[in-house]
């Protein structure tokens, strides 16, 4: 409960997924009303600015060995956390001050003018009153970039703290800590969705109300969590702060005996000793986990299992909405829908299958997720049932093996770090996932186009 978090300091630490889940659920969610619906960018634009939002997520390697090997002031992850939420802020402040180009079409009354009539009766494309807006959403997706790219920051050294959270269980309750932190997460991502689908819902960004807010407005909103998070992040996040001994003195007191060891004073409250380690040590040691078997078996699992199963066609959004005829708000609700069931689904896991096989479980939720996902896309495709409803109807049946799949993947990584390398190993086994994001959509820009 929140009085318990706050007693025994993990308040802070779980408000930091929650805001990750915020800004993460809530930039993706308004790609589709406002690229496609407001700046009508092609296809694949729309496909690859989707793709450069999430792209900082493919660098969480690199963020997790800055937070190992740079600590400031002896912390190692609560001044990245500051760094990362003010880098977010600015970015979204820009994006609710920056002006928007008038729409791609023309506007008659409170609709668009996407279709006219020919002089034989038949339909053709209108003529755009401002086709340069197709062009600016790169823009806009490099500042939604740099906003990801700062609570990536963040969530990195949260995750670090994640591991040696973890890493304190006991093997009965081990994965506990991992199923709360997402589930956290995906409470953020419930709000940031209905935020958009409520707010951002009118009939500009493809949506169904007369009215609704902007686009600056809504990144505004989310302006507030991640600018809230500086202070929160200082004041409430619970690190134990780390006091460096020199390797030659460390390596008299090693030489001295286990005597001279249990008489070293003791570290102050709320400090701890440790090595001073060079880069080149720490290197060393991550070369030592990278070369191991188990390692590139998990590596290649994670990569591998991302790439093959991204491969998508780069009509995805025409044909979400043009042919199922997706709407804004219900594809909000069945977002919301979706969001609750896997939160459902992570408490499942938690309650009841922490102690469950679990390569049984990433093969059963893997094959189910892939048998179900075939009818909704088929019959949508090849015009056997072309409803909105329908189409968006796979959620209800694909979250909670989702969530199942998604968090027992992630709690090998526990198993996989050693002491002070949390960041890298953390930040490694999700970057690897992360990169076969992009790996995906440039292979499926070739095959499809």
């Amino acid at each position: 409960d929140v009085a318990g978090a706050r007693d025994d300091g993990m308040l802070g630490f779980y408000l930091q997924y929650f805001a990750v889940g915020v800004i993460y659920g809530g930039l993706p969610s308004t790609v589709y009303g406002f690229f496609l619906g407001y700046l009508n960018v092609e296809g694949y634009v729309y496909a690859t600015a989707a793709t450069i939002i999430t792209m900082p997520w493919s660098f969480k390697f690199f963020f997790g060995a800055i937070n190992d090997c740079f600590p400031i002031a002896g912390y190692r992850r609560k001044p990245y956390m500051v760094f990362g939420w003010a880098l977010c802020a600015a970015a979204l402040l820009r994006l609710a001050t920056l002006p928007l180009p008038p729409p791609y079409w023309c506007v008659e009354g409170r609709a668009y003018v996407r279709t006219v009539e020919t002089a034989d009766g038949g339909v053709e494309a209108a003529e755009p009153c401002n086709p340069d807006a197709a062009k600016a959403g790169g823009g806009y997706a490099l500042l939604m970039m740099v906003a990801a790219l700062g609570y990536c920051l963040a969530d990195v050294a949260a995750d670090g703290l994640t591991v040696q959270l973890a890493r304190a269980e006991s093997e009965k309750t081990r994965g506990r800590t991992q199923t709360t932190v997402y589930l956290v997460r995906t409470l953020g991502n419930v709000v940031a969705t209905a935020v958009v689908g409520l707010c951002m819902n009118s009939w500009e960004y493809n949506g169904s109300f007369d009215r609704g807010l902007s686009f600056p407005a809504v990144m505004g909103l989310f302006a507030l969590p991640a600018a809230a998070m500086v202070p929160v992040s200082w004041l409430l996040v619970k690190e134990t702060k780390v006091i460096f001994l020199d390797p030659p003195l460390h390596a008299d007191r090693k030489k001295a005996g286990e005597e001279a060891a249990h008489a070293a004073p003791e570290p102050p409250a709320g400090m701890a000793y440790e090595d001073r380690r060079t880069i080149a040590e720490y290197c060393g040691q991550v070369w030592e986990l990278l070369r191991g078997r188990a390692m590139l078996s998990v590596i290649l699992f994670q990569f591998c299992g991302t790439v093959i199963g991204g491969i998508s066609t780069t009509a995805s959004g025409e044909v979400k909405q043009y042919w199922a005829g997706v709407k804004t708000f219900q594809n909000a609700c069945f977002s919301l829908v979706g969001l609750a069931l896997f939160a459902a689904g992570l408490s499942l896991v938690r309650a009841r299958f922490l102690g469950a096989s679990w390569r049984l479980m990433l093969a059963a939720t893997t094959i189910f997720l892939n048998v179900v996902d075939a009818p909704f896309a088929f019959f949508t495709i090849f015009d056997v049932v072309r409803n909105q409803y329908f189409y968006l109807g796979e959620t209800v049946l694909v979250e909670i093996p989702a969530a199942a799949n998604f968090v027992v993947a992630t709690f090998v990584i526990v198993e996989m770090a050693e002491g002070g390398d949390e960041g890298v190993v953390y930040g490694l086994l999700t970057t690897t996932a992360n990169l076969g994001g992009p790996f995906a959509q440039a292979i499926s820009n070739q095959l499809f186009g």
